[in-house]
């Protein structure tokens, strides 16, 4: 069987980035009334009725960063490249 690969992710809506964040790391059923600023002191964020401690987005920072510093040294090779003709 060959393995299935992802060409392309596409959402509708904002925070496709919390999707990331629970697959990264251990995320918890919390409750929609939970005080955000409680769990805020206590390190915590509320993602609807989902609980996720800050260390889940720095493991996201981590995993995101080297993906986009590697897109911006592709783009600048792409138009070092461009401008290495005599248009």
């Amino acid at each position: 069987m060959v393995p299935v690969q992802v060409d392309c992710l596409v959402t509708t809506a904002g925070g496709v980035e919390e999707d990331f964040i629970k697959c990264l790391a251990p995320t918890y059923v919390g409750d929609f009334h939970l005080s955000g600023r409680d769990l805020r002191d206590r390190g915590i964020n509320r993602i609807g009725n989902l609980l996720a401690p800050n260390d889940n987005y720095c493991k996201f920072e981590d995993w995101l960063m080297p993906i986009l510093d590697k897109m911006v040294d592709e783009q600048k090779e792409q138009v070092n490249y461009l401008y290495q003709f005599d248009w």
